[in-house]
């Protein structure tokens, strides 16, 4: 057996593992003096159920994980949108002071939509604004949304980081999944390869196959089906064949007297 630590790639669903597990664990006490013989350590197939149990409990926990994640991008996204529009009706509102108090401030127009960014454009604005607040009070502007702005920016910023130290792939739910995967994994593969050898005289021996991997794939068409298709386009087909009628036209008959001749 393969050690615990080994960490198997998925390649087969959960869920078809787990049934595979059980279906290992019912077919090893059908043929319990067989596998014995060949060697099958049953404290293997004994560990099964609670194996299960475990991962079964693992995979929701990490389906979760996963879900919570995706829900934190979308709202983080959604927060981005809000605070571009902010963005750019400050950026608009500190534009009209200057041109209203005659200043050559240059205030950028922004289009970036990138979260760092934006963080550090809400914190420029701020920092504008702060600067020219006598420029500001002659449009009635309200100063606290430059203290808003900083708020905005710090939030972002920390959201930001966060989103990116917690990534699902990262996470404790999915290395114990990946851990209890890859020991059930094992076992089954052991168990299967201990069970054909066993029953390799016996029909049964097809129950230890991994019936997965033969599965036709979604989308094509299974083993076989061109040939068939092939045979039944080369079956002869009775032809009705028709001759098409010939029209002849009639022919009139000479008249013995000729008449006479032509005018000269």
């Amino acid at each position: 057996m393969k050690s615990s630590s080994t960490i198997v790639p998925i390649k087969m669903p959960v869920a078809v593992l787990v049934q595979q597990a059980c279906n290992m664990h019912k077919h090893c006490y059908t043929d319990l003096e067989a596998v014995k013989k060949a060697g099958l350590d049953m404290s293997l197939v004994d560990a099964i159920p609670q194996l299960v149990l475990d991962l079964s409990k693992a995979q929701s926990d990490w389906r979760q994980v996963k879900t919570d994640s995706v829900y934190r991008g979308k709202e983080l996204k959604k927060y981005i949108a809000e605070l571009c529009k902010f963005r750019t009706d400050l950026a608009r509102s500190i534009r009209f002071a200057a041109k209203k108090a005659g200043s050559h401030l240059k205030v950028p127009y922004y289009k970036t939509r990138s979260g760092d960014k934006l963080s550090q454009h809400l914190n420029d604005l701020a920092v504008m604004g702060r600067n020219r607040k006598w420029m500001l009070k002659k449009i009635n502007f309200d100063m606290s949304v430059l203290e808003e702005a900083v708020e905005h920016s710090f939030n972002l910023t920390e959201q930001i980081i966060f989103r990116r130290q917690s990534k699902p792939k990262d996470s404790k739910e999915r290395k114990v999944r990946d851990e209890l995967y890859s020991k059930l994994y094992t076992i089954v593969e052991e168990i299967r390869t201990c069970g054909k050898f066993a029953m390799r005289k016996s029909i049964r021996r097809k129950l230890y196959a991994n019936a997965y991997w033969r599965r036709p794939k979604r989308g094509r068409p299974p083993k076989g089906y061109e040939q068939k298709a092939q045979k039944r386009e080369n079956v002869p087909t009775a032809v009705v064949t028709c001759d098409e009628p010939t029209y002849t036209p009639p022919v009139e008959p000479k008249s013995a007297n000729p008449g006479p001749p032509p005018d000269s």
